[in-house]
């Protein structure tokens, strides 16, 4: 079996997902279109170049994992059989029913004191954990890293901000950083590797790593550009979250089952 090849920039899986290839496996190219049913299962509007790279890397080994099993199962020739395409034909029947659905449930109003009174029910379950907004530049060897640190170190503020994005455009090999500068957003201690969370963690704000950060994925060097600490998340926060559980719970629980009765009522049967 060919060994399976990732291109460095596949290493820390491209923050946008667009034609580039991230792996290859068996000569078997992973693109968008293999990762964006995973992407899709982490949640409604998940945007990737948002998540921490070792999120991205699992997004695409479980990827690569998912096309090995299934170029397995079509060598097997089950997909040719009669019992195959009959699973297809359910399948096609739920997805259309689902999809339905979720469109019905865009049009659903939710009041707002059913929303406040959701959020005053289950405050605990609101909490935002700690988190830091950092920048980095990925690099494959220590003496690029400590090159990158000796020519920004003795910028400050909103030049250091500039120059740190211009050279992670430049020379990172995270492939979204031509078009982010490297910048990771926010993330919480569980988001990160645990040598990149700490060494960020350990910034000031505004400051850059003294010294490379190895990861698996190589190099790092930090930029820290804020931080705030674990707090009770509010009402304002937290509300576009609860208005779409609102929403799907109608329409699961009320809308649906009145449209189904409507329907049967209306409907004409005969028993066999």
């Amino acid at each position: 079996m060919n060994k399976i090849l990732f291109s460095t920039l596949s290493l820390v899986a491209a923050v946008s997902l667009n034609a580039t290839v991230f792996a290859t496996v068996n000569g078997m190219d992973i693109t968008e279109r293999e990762i964006a049913p995973i992407v899709a299962g982490l949640g409604p509007n998940v945007d990737i170049s948002k998540l921490p790279d070792n999120i991205k890397k699992e997004i695409l080994e479980r990827s690569i994992m998912q096309q090995l099993l299934l170029k397995e199962a079509k060598d097997s020739g089950v997909a040719k059989g009669e019992r195959f395409n009959r699973e297809l034909e359910l399948a096609k029947e739920m997805l259309t029913i689902r999809l339905w659905q979720e469109e019905k449930a865009k049009n659903i109003k939710v009041a707002e004191n059913d929303i406040k009174a959701f959020y005053d029910k289950n405050k605990a379950k609101f909490m935002q954990p700690a988190q830091i907004k950092a920048g980095h530049i990925l690099v494959k060897t220590e003496a690029e890293a400590k090159t990158i640190i000796n020519d920004l170190k003795n910028f400050k503020g909103d030049d250091l901000v500039k120059n740190f994005a211009i050279t992670a455009a430049q020379k990172s090999l995270e492939p979204a950083a031509r078009q982010t500068g490297g910048a990771l957003g926010w993330f919480s201690e569980h988001q990160m590797v645990k040598p990149f969370y700490d060494a960020a963690k350990a910034l000031k704000k505004g400051e850059i790593s003294s010294k490379p950060v190895k990861t698996q994925f190589g190099y790092h060097v930090i930029l820290k550009e804020d931080a705030k600490d674990a707090h009770q998340a509010t009402f304002s926060e937290a509300k576009p979250a609860i208005e779409n559980i609102l929403k799907q719970e109608k329409a699961d629980g009320v809308m649906i089952t009145k449209e189904a009765k409507d329907l049967r009522a209306k409907a004409k049967v005969e028993y066999k």
